[in-house]
């Protein structure tokens, strides 16, 4: 006859006989704040072990999580685990853990764990707190779910409070952008040594209006350097490289960040100008194109588009020859056999062609004194009216300026909610954003223009 041996512990309810040992099997975790602090695995597995041991229960494989939160319950261990229970439903009798938090924080998440183990047979035990079955076991347990999910949203508030005092004081909290690098304490972000260098050349030149983002993609992947043209577009948008940071639910205001910009506020609007189609991108071509420098200025005679430049070797491949060539597929000139392949012209002949065109139409002298005498009277005609608008916006922000002030008296008088407060304000800082973006074209001075003009 089988020795029955006698289970007494104060959180097991019941006495249990056994025959021979269940299985079981336990689970442990750290999360990385706890790594830190020494909140060992090892300790919570020993403790498990023994606890199994005076029920005299088998553990049969132990899943540790180590530096993985408790907020879900999509854990890599924790996933594992519970395929293991379901391939192993009518060999696991239990899963054992030193406390309930450390399956897991959040109520909703435990109830549906509990559920599924129980609708395949297997119960959880907690090493240091109460077991019990039935409705007060129940609410014990519930209410260690509640405790835990308490002090984990507790935690989590007290860490938003000291990130939004962090973020509103120009701190940068997340991973840095391109271009930025993470300082020697940890704090803020500065420029890296190249990534930074690019991203300044990035905005330079599409600021221009001359170059398209597919160009300046281009141009980077020859020198090696390969951006998604989606992420460069992010590039394009991101504020953080002028200095300031968005987090509308943080701060209805902008927050100028401590740390160094890349490129300035004038550089940053000239390019949201372009993107948003206030201001045109002058041409697609290749400017710098020093081979073939008439590619934006010659069309194909037979179907207008422009031509582009080619390069071709003898066959003893001794001597290069240069065209500028038309490649469109549906031209003309390929249907009527003006050519055997496509319309071209040698890059010398095209070139020196054009030079004598500059120089049979060029204006005499007395045309060349009238041309800038007209310019002079323009540009002061027009620096005047600019300055006007000018001053006129400054007169709308400061207008801007003490309506925001005036909102937020009556906010603070309880004469409006909270709600109408951010709506008002939004809308003032739209505007506010739109002035400030016409506001930086600059005006040149009448000497600065005189020297355009001379050099001309």
């Amino acid at each position: 006859m089988t020795e029955e041996v006698k289970i007494k512990r104060k959180n097991v309810s019941k006495n249990v006989l056994y025959e021979k040992p269940e299985n079981a099997i336990a689970y442990t975790r750290v999360s990385s704040d706890e790594q830190v602090k020494g909140y060992s695995l090892d300790a919570q597995e020993d403790e498990c072990i023994k606890f199994a041991k005076s029920l005299n229960i088998n553990i049969e494989r132990i899943f540790r999580e180590e530096g993985e939160s408790a907020k879900t319950l999509n854990r890599t261990e924790l996933k594992k685990l519970r395929k293991y229970c379901k391939e192993n439903k009518n060999k696991i009798k239990y899963v054992i853990v030193w406390k309930i938090e450390r399956l897991t924080r959040s109520l909703a998440d435990l109830l549906n764990f509990q559920n599924e183990l129980n609708k395949i047979g297997i119960k959880v035990l907690s090493v240091t707190e109460p077991n019990e079955e039935g409705a007060g076991g129940n609410m014990n347990r519930n209410m260690l779910g509640v405790m835990a999910q308490f002090d984990n949203e507790l935690k989590s508030e007290r860490v938003t409070i000291g990130m939004k005092k962090a973020f509103n004081s120009g701190r940068w909290l997340w991973l840095p952008p391109y271009g930025y690098i993470q300082d020697k304490n940890q704090k803020n972000i500065v420029h890296h040594p190249q990534k930074g260098k690019i991203v300044k050349r990035i905005f330079d030149k599409f600021a221009t209006g001359c170059y398209t983002q597919k160009a300046i993609l281009s141009d980077l992947k020859k020198e090696g350097i390969v951006l998604k043209p989606n992420h460069l577009c992010e590039i394009l948008r991101n504020p953080v490289y002028s200095g300031w940071m968005y987090k509308p639910d943080w701060n209805p205001e902008p927050v100028h960040g401590t740390f160094k910009p890349i490129i300035s506020e004038k550089t940053f609007n000239a390019v949201q100008d372009i993107l948003d189609g206030r201001k045109p991108v002058i041409a697609a071509h290749d400017f710098e194109n020093e081979d073939y420098p008439l590619k934006q200025f010659l069309k194909c005679p037979y179907c207008g588009k422009h031509l582009t430049g080619s390069n071709s070797i003898s066959q003893r491949g001794k001597r290069l020859y240069q065209y500028y060539a038309c490649y469109n597929k549906e031209c003309p000139s390929k249907n009527k056999k003006v050519c055997k392949s496509k319309f071209s012209i040698s890059k010398d002949e095209a070139e020196k062609a054009f030079t004598d065109i500059l120089t049979a139409i060029s204006p005499k002298d007395e045309v060349i004194d009238l041309f800038k005498s007209i310019a002079r009277d323009v540009f002061n005609e027009r620096t005047h009216k600019e300055k006007t608008a000018q001053n006129k916006m400054q007169q709308e922000l400061d207008k801007i300026e003490a309506q925001k002030d005036t909102i937020l008296d009556l906010l603070i008088a309880n004469n409006i909610v909270k709600e109408e407060y951010d709506r008002r304000f939004k809308k003032l800082i739209a505007q506010e954003n739109e002035i400030k973006a016409n506001l930086q074209v600059d005006i040149l001075t009448p000497q600065e223009f005189n020297k355009f003009l001379e050099n001309s």
